[in-house]
């Protein structure tokens, strides 16, 4: 069997700086070579840079981890998000399709209207509420009409030890404020970067190994769930006397309305991932946990 190729797009956002970090070498002695683009290499908002590397490279596999994801942003500037979420990602399907790739794409929560009381399903209507939203749907959306051997997984509230996230803001705001509020009226699960890295990869070793992958749509978000409020609280409860924070900030309760976010964010985002279990026998990280990991890992490079 030819050994594939393997391209990551997208590697110095949180999710692709920990495909290429978290590369294992079982899966890379099952390639024939892993071409990492940033940036620099790969704009989503200039296709012809897409176009070229997909045909040059050939990759047998592609994991597209680059996107758009400034929410408040793409409310000015919609045609830039749709651009690279969503018209950039159907010709990467094409492509793909073309060249008889996998492609395994990341999607987002925002996807759906945020107005349910249980986690929502693969199968569940899609009804995104803001512009972000709107560009992740439509790449969704492109994907499925080519027809391409695809893997989309939807997840939401990334963090990692490295970029910029929800707990490393709070982090840097209680360094220069005594009181914050923070919003207790969305609800999620923050998920790791280097899990949603290993879930990808995981699709990847199987058709690097010549086993018939699982497609579609499939959710992907650690297990339990909270509000902002109360992620920032854990964030603080762990960080106030360490050298990441001398001591935690008053923290108040905070209404989304009261926020005035350009962007309107879903009252709920938590996701089930029953399907992904089912499929792959991967275990989600319970949401507490990781997030406790992670701060514990920072604090323990910042003491030396």
């Amino acid at each position: 069997m030819t050994r594939p190729r393997l391209l990551i797009i997208g590697t110095t956002g949180q999710v692709g700086m920990s495909l290429a970090q978290g590369l294992p070498a079982a899966l890379r002695e099952k390639l024939d070579e892993v071409r990492l683009c940033g940036r620099n290499e790969i704009d989503l908002q200039h296709v012809d840079t897409l176009t070229e590397a997909l045909r040059s490279f050939k990759p047998g596999i592609v994991i597209n981890a680059a996107a758009y994801t400034a929410v408040d942003k793409a409310e000015d500037e919609p045609a830039v998000a749709e651009q690279v979420n969503g018209h950039a990602v159907g010709v990467m399907a094409e492509l793909c399709r073309e060249q008889g790739a996998l492609l395994v794409h990341y999607s987002t929560d925002y996807v759906f209207e945020g107005n349910k009381n249980r986690p929502y399903v693969e199968t569940d209507p899609v009804k995104p509420q803001n512009a972000y939203g709107r560009s992740k749907a439509l790449g969704e959306r492109f994907i499925a009409e080519t027809g391409c051997d695809a893997v989309t997984l939807r997840t939401g509230w990334v963090f990692a030890r490295h970029g910029d996230n929800f707990y490393k803001k709070m982090i840097k705001l209680a360094n220069q404020r005594d009181t914050l509020g923070v919003v207790d009226d969305q609800t999620g699960a923050p998920t790791p970067a280097d899990w949603l890295a290993h879930v990808a990869l995981h699709w990847a070793g199987l058709r690097a190994g010549g086993v018939d992958t699982p497609l579609g749509m499939f959710h992907a978000a650690s297990s339990g769930q909270t509000t902002w409020y109360d992620y920032a609280a854990l964030t603080f409860e762990l960080a106030a006397g360490t050298p990441l924070l001398a001591r935690a900030p008053v923290l108040n309760r905070a209404k989304s309305a009261a926020m005035n976010f350009k962007a309107h964010r879903p009252a709920w985002s938590v996701l089930s991932t029953e399907k992904l279990q089912g499929a792959t026998g991967l275990t989600p990280p319970d949401w507490k946990t990781a997030v406790t990991d992670a701060l514990l890992a920072d604090i323990h490079e910042a003491r030396g």
